[in-house]
């Protein structure tokens, strides 16, 4: 009743044209049809998930990319799903990037995650049961309770929302955030990391302790920066 999915890459959109653009979209790369499995993806990359109600899936420090904000990330398997209508099983994510959108009975747990949606692009059916802590959560969304999630009102939605390097998967700054990201992004974890699939890097207290050392070994009058290869 349990499949586990370690160090992974299920190709978004199944396959890749010569230029990079996802053949099938709108496929999902797992179904889960059985009732009573468990389905645990950790540091993996994959494409959009549909689950049974009864299935339970945990994602952990991966990326779940359904090509684009608009299309599907996780529902149910019903017929219904290309409109994101029919809520899948139980969900867990911690540490993770979500393109698409999110429709599920019940959000257990997500922390540490970018729900990157159209807005009201994440639906959760049990309001009652689970919690949404320090996560990004598109305009209209609706859930269980929240805890310091972003953005912390409307008015704010126009400018916290995350810069992301690329969404497109192949290219080396796949899922990267930018270094114009809001603050409330980057640095919005609740270690002061990053959100998102990227959050174990600990990139914000790396570039503070690199900038802290540099000026330590600098010549009276020089300046130094810190430029991204990728």
């Amino acid at each position: 009743g349990r499949i586990r999915l370690i160090h992974c890459t299920l190709v978004p959109g199944l396959k890749l044209s010569a230029d990079g653009t996802p053949l099938s979209p709108s496929t999902p790369s797992l179904i889960i049809d059985s009732a009573n499995t468990r389905v645990e993806i950790d540091h993996s990359i994959v494409g959009g998930l549909r689950a049974v109600e009864d299935a339970h899936v945990q994602i952990v420090n991966s990326i779940v990319d359904a090509t684009d904000e608009t299309g599907v990330a996780y529902a149910n398997t019903d017929g219904k799903v290309a409109c994101g209508k029919v809520a899948g099983g139980p969900l867990h994510i911690e540490n993770s990037t979500i393109i698409g959108k999110v429709h599920t009975t019940v959000m257990e747990m997500a922390s540490n995650t970018i729900f990157l949606a159209s807005p009201s692009g994440v639906q959760v059916q049990r309001h009652q049961e689970g919690c949404v802590r320090v996560s990004y959560l598109p305009v209209g969304a609706r859930g269980p309770r929240r805890y310091r999630c972003q953005p912390e009102s409307d008015a704010d939605a126009g400018r916290v929302h995350p810069l992301v390097a690329s969404l497109r998967y192949g290219e080396p700054e796949y899922c990267q955030l930018s270094p114009y990201c809001p603050v409330e992004i980057r640095q919005g974890a609740d270690d002061e990391s990053e959100m998102g699939a990227f959050h174990d890097l600990y990139q914000p207290q790396r570039e503070s302790h690199l900038r802290a050392r540099l000026d330590e070994y600098l010549r009276f009058g020089l300046e130094a920066g810190i430029f991204y290869a990728t």
